[in-house]
């Protein structure tokens, strides 16, 4: 047995110890068959300079079967022509001597003084779209860390937004299965977290004005529609009991002089030793009491609805007329007018009704199964068909602290802002939650989002044979919608219908081997 003869053995036999430990996994396709030498057997100085050398491979570029597999199908020798003392690598066209994907100890180290940058454009049937030297799955043409046909338990690894990709056999086979797709849509105004609602007055901001005591409306000075300032009269009623109080006043302020003046006799005979100072206590206990009377007055005139100018004229002998004034307590609007001139009036009897309608509230119902959805200090936008494409923002206020038991919906109301005086109270509108501030999301229908192993994910289209599970994180679902917050752009094509069929695609190796098995 010559030399040549034992070398070839020796190398044979390596060759199907590896062979039998890792030429199973699947790499990229077609290496040459006729592999030239290791870049470092070739120095920079010995290259031809008329021919491309690929710097990833170690060859020349005319000679790359991993970049040009086209190279590997016109020159692969037949079986009759190969070397029948070497080992050959089916499924990779080369001597397993020679096949690097296989057996990465015989891989290349690339020249360190080659120029990166060889002007070459790698295609996807080769390594373009994934690192040198990584493994393609020959079954499916995709990177083999990517292709969830074989790998489908590497999607527990994935974050949320990055993908595994799943091939078929073809795009007339997905449209068979009836795979549809579409794009997603702006969570807001998208169908997602969306209630039924109505406008309500801001109650906090509503008055209903009365007088303090029973009389007679003299004077009706606004009407319905009016603005107002805070304090403005908007009529009078004259009472009898302005007089009763003057009356009360006016005894008051007498008993207090007399009490004053007896105050400064004592005062004098307690200090000529005449009087006891039982007396003199008792005198200036009686300017007390008749003050207190006086104070009395003072505040029952305020109650009434009385100036600190009228009270003032009263006090000092003036005269005043028998009205009270009815006054609006803030700024706002008269949205209700009950006073008729003439007409008695009790104490309490709404007269005119106030609103301040720079702010409203609209008030929803919210389903059980969509309350995480909504807080306190949530944004909405409603909306009301009296004014189709204007958005009224605002924030949700107040959510009650129990179920209706008959419809399982629980109450919420937002104020919302209203500086045109569009809103009406009683408009019947929309609103939708923005539980996410500064993203809003992206809204896709239920049927496009399928769990697998509990984590939410869609299918992103790539191609008509190619698509991309996609993890994302999800919002609240209403309407036969649901809200995506991460891992989904607004321009991706994802499938709408028979997302089930491209996750049965994905799951299908765990019923059979996939390629790592092969």
């Amino acid at each position: 047995m010559n030399t040549y003869r034992v070398t070839s053995l020796a190398l044979a036999a390596t060759a199907i110890a590896v062979a039998l430990c890792g030429c199973g996994k699947t790499a990229p396709e077609a290496a040459a068959p006729n592999a030239v030498a290791p870049a470092a057997s070739v120095p920079p100085e010995k290259r031809d300079p008329n021919r491309l050398w690929c710097n990833e491979h170690g060859v020349y570029e005319d000679e790359c079967v991993i970049c040009h597999p086209e190279i590997a199908q016109q020159k692969e020798p037949s079986k009759e022509a190969r070397d029948p003392n070497r080992l050959w690598c089916n499924e990779h066209g080369v001597y397993e001597d020679e096949c690097y994907i296989c057996h990465p100890e015989l891989k290349p180290k690339s020249d360190e003084h080659a120029k990166v940058d060889d002007g070459h454009v790698h295609d996807d049937r080769g390594q373009g779209n994934a690192p040198s030297g990584a493994l393609i799955c020959k079954e499916h043409n995709l990177p083999e860390a990517e292709c969830g046909n074989c790998r489908p338990d590497a999607l527990a690894e994935i974050p949320v937004g990055a993908g595994l990709k799943v091939r078929f056999a073809s795009g007339a086979a997905t449209t068979k299965a009836g795979v549809a797709t579409g794009s997603p849509a702006p969570a807001y105004g998208g169908g997602a977290r969306e209630f039924l609602g109505h406008v309500t007055f801001n109650r906090n901001r509503l008055a209903e004005v009365a007088p303090q005591t029973a009389g007679v409306v003299v004077e009706v000075l606004k009407d319905v529609g009016d603005a107002v300032r805070a304090d403005e009269i908007l009529g009078s009623v004259r009472s009898p009991e302005i007089a009763a109080v003057r009356k009360e006043m006016s005894e008051a302020q007498a008993q207090a002089r007399l009490a004053q003046q007896t105050l400064a006799r004592e005062q004098d005979l307690f200090k000529r030793e005449i009087s006891a100072r039982q007396d003199l206590d008792a005198a200036q206990a009686a300017v007390a009491v008749h003050q207190s009377a006086i104070d009395e007055a003072r505040q029952h005139f305020l109650s009434l609805g009385l100036s600190e100018e009228d009270i003032k004229r009263v006090m000092t002998g003036g005269s005043i007329e028998p009205t009270l004034p009815v006054r609006a307590p803030f700024a706002g609007t008269v949205i209700a007018r009950n006073a008729v001139k003439g007409k008695t009036a009790d104490a309490g009897t709404v007269l005119f009704q106030i609103a301040d309608l720079s702010t409203m509230w609209v008030e929803f119902a919210v389903p059980e199964n969509q309350l995480s959805a909504v807080s306190v200090g949530t944004r909405i936008h409603a909306r009301v068909e009296a004014y189709p494409g204007v958005s009224f923002d605002g924030e949700v206020k107040w959510i009650a602290p129990s179920v209706d038991a008959a419809t399982r919906m629980i109450q919420a109301r937002a104020e919302i802002a209203n500086p045109q005086g569009l809103l009406k109270d009683g408009l019947f509108g929309r609103v939708s939650l923005d539980s996410t501030p500064g993203n809003a999301g992206l809204t896709v229908p239920e049927t496009a989002v399928q769990d697998v192993d509990g984590r939410p994910v869609i299918f992103k289209k790539l191609g008509d044979d190619l698509f991309e599970t996609r993890p994302v994180e999800l919002g609240a679902a209403s309407d036969g919608h649901i809200v995506v917050l991460a891992g989904l752009s607004a321009d991706d094509r994802i499938v709408t219908e028979g997302s089930y069929v491209v996750k049965s695609e994905l799951l299908k190796a765990r019923l059979g081997a996939g390629c790592t098995d092969h």
